[in-house]
């Protein structure tokens, strides 16, 4: 695939993934291949042509593909069968006059689909879709249909927009959310069951209190004579997933939009498929005793400002709860149940308190919302719910609450109004001589963890013998807590590394990870502490590294010559030197004897760390051998060879010497050829090539000559002496031999 930017109107496109560039289609067309990394693909509407692209089978892109247009067109891409799979990027474009961009198949999405415009489309009919990659809206309102969509683990959903799944029948999240999602519009509930409102009613309490150690106290009555409670509009449910709770939570005053309702403890036989439901929120509680006993609780805003006024606001939870009708008899919703998660602040005589869990309280087969009567709460909890001081909102607990009982619209079960003198006493006798439930019993303490926590490390990759690495090292810290015989750990809180005296950055928690990169010799020091303040002693390890490689020289003795000859044996030495971990090893000495040319000896050097270095010396030519030199007689002018000196000096032979000067060298070669010297003068001649034949005349009283020859006689030498020839090669070996003639006859 290649091209600047083709235009294929109306056409098909086959692509081989192998190619790059970019193709732009327009009208109806076909498609098929698979799309390439470097590849293009771009789906334009323009003024009266709308892009309708179709491909037959399934696809994979591992390129680009974009959906737009510059009028009043709209694009689409269809796979028709199979499943378009993405593992690049994916784009609906805004553009022209926002028409639609679709995407008509059933999609599996690793890598990046971006809808960037308010009419996107993804709407294979009983396709399916699964998302491991991102989905990212741009300010778009995207609208799904087919049979589910999965949102995998490592999926991400995410951007401003709205997406709108009413179309498809499931959906399945398992990874992450951060988007509006729009579900379809659900049957509409009877009118008899609550919807979205707000409740303003009289609510009467006691509650029991225990202090350990001090007192366990029953509290006077306390009034609250317009408790609000705020609920959304309801839902018939039909899912139990957290994600369907997310959406009974718009419209509490206390939640932001969007933000997902937690309830710390959903009671057993709430949230089932088919029932309706309300969540309800504390907007306005203060108890307070008519007494003066100094007891007050209080839940909603006026706990909100009371924290606040201290300087506390992050202390504040929302109370948040769930009315679920039983039935689903149109005419009938109820009885239902409530629940609520309570977080309250409770001020004492002794100071004001908090909860940190929630004190989750249950209410079964009520009759209307809210009750027309008082009810025990019937707690979740299988022991009191602890209370902490707002003076050490970090320290221990310091009260429980054991029992509660708590009444609503009291004046229309006692049977006068509030402003009535009778109904104080009325309502208090009525609460009071109520059966409380029983009391919760106070968690046992817990055995004091005075065991400090263990760490352990383990380096990777782990030195060699030495003590060693050669790379960088990483070590993983683990630590685990312990405590006294029956007791319960309190857990690890932290482990604190330093390298070299720097403080290195852990999580909290029992693990920690660290990557030693510096060369020498690090000192780590590392401890735990554990949730009771309990440290471990100090553990301390030094770990060595050396990334970088030995040095190593060498050394030829004999060296060579000027030529690169040696006639001896040759010796080849190393020496080897590493500045941080040492040596360890390093090549001995090699001798050469044989003969050769090209030769090599390589040593090499390691440190203590592993780390290793090599040098060759080459190039070393031996010759131990001397050339061949030889001096001939061969035959005169006439034919004859010359007679040996006092052989027949009388019998007319031609007493002149007559030699051939041969030599020759196999290996390194011969040095600039044969040199002939006279043994009686200091005369030497040459040099010459091999097989140059000379006439030589012995003359003693004579000066030494040399002249050209004759025929096929190259030189005449005259000498004094007796001659001498010698050939030198290239590596310094030379060879002589004597050329001995008689003298001239008398």
């Amino acid at each position: 695939m290649s091209g600047n930017d083709p235009v294929l109107v109306n056409s098909r496109l086959n692509i081989a993934t192998n190619g790059a560039g970019q193709f732009v289609m327009r009208g109806s067309g076909g498609y098929s291949g698979n799309l390439g990394p470097a590849q293009r693909l771009i789906i334009r509407g323009i003024q009266g042509l709308s892009a309708s692209i179709t491909a037959a089978n399934g696809f994979t892109n591992n390129g680009t593909i974009i959906l737009d247009s510059t009028g009043n067109g709209f694009a689409q891409l269809e796979v028709t069968t199979g499943t378009l799979v993405n593992n690049g990027t994916i784009s609906l474009n805004e553009g022209g006059s926002n028409q639609r961009r679709t995407l008509r198949a059933s999609l599996t999405n690793n890598g990046n689909i971006n809808l960037n415009t308010s009419n996107s489309r993804i709407d294979r009919g009983g396709g399916n879709y699964l998302n491991s990659g991102i989905i990212r809206l741009n300010n778009a309102a995207v609208t799904m249909s087919g049979n589910n969509l999965t949102n995998a683990a490592s999926g991400f959903i995410a951007g401003e927009g709205s997406l709108n799944l009413g179309g498809l029948s499931s959906f399945v999240n398992d990874g992450k959310l951060s988007v509006k999602i729009v579900l379809l519009p659900l049957p509409p509930p009877p009118p008899s069951f609550p919807g979205a409102g707000t409740d303003g009613f009289l609510s009467v309490a006691v509650f029991e209190i225990e202090i350990p150690g001090v007192l366990r106290t029953l509290t006077p009555a306390l009034f609250d004579f317009r408790t609000v409670v705020g609920r959304t509009g309801q839902l018939i449910e039909d899912d139990p997933a957290p994600e369907t709770i997310e959406l009974l939570c718009s419209g509490l005053p206390s939640v932001p939009p969007g933000q997902e309702c937690v309830f710390v403890d959903f009671p057993d036989g709430f949230g089932g498929v088919g029932r309706r439901e309300v969540t309800t929120e504390i907007q306005s509680l203060q108890l307070k005793d008519r007494v003066g006993a100094g007891f007050s609780v209080l839940a909603g805003q006026p706990a909100l400002d009371f924290l606040t006024q201290l300087g506390a606001p992050q202390l504040f939870t929302p109370s948040l709860g769930q009315v679920e009708a039983n039935q689903l008899e149109p005419d009938s919703p109820f009885p239902a149940d409530s629940f609520f998660n309570i977080y309250a602040v409770v001020q004492t005589p002794f100071g004001p308190l908090f909860n940190e869990e929630p004190l989750v309280v249950v209410s079964r087969g009520i009759g209307g919302f809210p009750p027309v009567a008082f009810y025990p709460h019937e707690s979740k909890q299988d022991v009191a719910v602890p209370f902490f001081s707002l003076a050490d909102p970090f320290g221990p607990p310091v009260a429980f609450l054991t029992a509660a009982v708590h009444g609503t619209r009291l004046d229309e079960l006692v049977g006068v109004p509030v402003d009535d003198p009778a109904f104080e006493q009325l309502a208090l006798g009525t609460i009071i001589g109520f059966a409380l439930p029983p009391t919760l019993p106070l968690p046992a303490p817990p055995p004091s963890d005075t065991v400090p926590p263990t760490t352990t490390k383990v380096a990777t990759p782990a030195p060699n013998p030495t003590g060693w690495n050669n790379t960088d090292v990483t070590l993983t810290f683990a630590a685990t807590d312990a405590a006294e015989p029956g007791g319960t750990p309190s857990g690890v809180a932290s482990i604190t590394v330093t390298v070299n005296g720097v403080s290195q950055s852990c999580p909290s928690g029992p693990s920690c990870t660290v990557v030693l990169t510096a060369e020498g010799a690090s000192t780590v020091e590392f401890f735990a502490t554990d949730n009771a303040g309990n440290a471990e002693t100090t553990q301390s390890q030094v770990h060595k590294i050396d990334k970088t490689g030995p040095t190593i020289t060498s050394a030829q003795t004999p060296a060579a010559n000027a030529a690169g000859w040696n006639n001896t044996d040759v010796t080849v030495s190393f020496s080897c030197e590493d500045a941080l971990s040492g040596v360890e090893s390093c090549s001995a000495a090699t001798t050469l004897t044989g003969e050769g040319a090209g030769q090599s000896v390589t040593g090499t050097a390691v440190d203590l760390a592993g780390n290793s270095a090599s040098a060759t010396v080459g190039n070393i030519n031996i010759d131990k051998t001397a050339p061949e030199c030889s001096c001939q007689p061969t035959t005169n002018p006439s034919g004859k060879n010359t007679p040996k000196a006092g052989d027949n000096p009388k019998s007319g032979q031609n007493p002149d010497g007559f030699y051939v000067l041969n030599a020759s060298d196999g290996l390194s070669g011969l040095d600039g050829g044969i040199t002939f010297s006279d043994t009686g003068s200091s005369a030497t001649f040459g040099p010459f090539e091999d097989r140059t034949k000379i006439k030589l005349t012995q003359a003693p009283g004579t000066e030494p000559t040399i002249k050209p020859g004759a025929g096929d006689t190259d030189w005449k030498i005259r000498i004094k002496g007796d001659g001498e020839a010698m050939a030198t090669d290239v590596a310094g070996n030379s060879t002589s031999v004597s050329c001995n003639v008689p003298l001239p006859p008398k």
